[in-house]
């Protein structure tokens, strides 16, 4: 199954979707949250623990990737996904992911078959098709 370009993934009652994509979705959404918020960059740049607004400006514009830590704390600060939050950057992992999982199924198809490999490959099944995989806990 090939992903064409203009896709995006979207997950909806437990299912990751690709659909075409109906505008052009931005790599984040940082200055939409905070401006809805009517944080300065000044002030969400306080509750980022950063020391200068400069580091949200350069995080808003994409100049900059945030810290873990600063990716969690929109996160937090803002009550939404990171899915929400970095939406076209999110699309691109995920489809580069889908395709990824496909070639590994292909490469791993062939070789013999054994408990731990039908697990993996129903795993990367379900990866590669755009379901979210089972709790591989249990």
């Amino acid at each position: 199954m090939q992903i064409p370009q203009n896709v995006y993934c979207s997950r909806r009652n437990g299912l990751v979707r690709f659909s075409q994509m109906p505008t052009h979705r931005l790599s984040n959404y940082l200055r939409m949250y905070r401006k809805r918020s009517a944080l300065t960059q000044e002030e969400l740049a306080f509750l980022l623990g950063a020391t200068r607004d400069s580091k949200v400006s350069r995080y808003e514009n994409g100049r900059r990737i945030p810290t873990f830590d600063a990716i969690l704390a929109y996160s937090f600060i803002f009550n939404a996904s990171l899915e929400d939050l970095f939406a076209g950057h999110y699309d691109e992992v995920a489809i580069t992911i889908h395709k990824r999982a496909q070639r590994l199924l292909a490469k791993l198809g062939a070789q013999p078959a054994s408990p731990a490999l039908a697990r993996k490959m129903q795993f990367l099944q379900e990866l590669a098709h755009g379901q979210p995989p089972r709790d591989i806990t249990r």
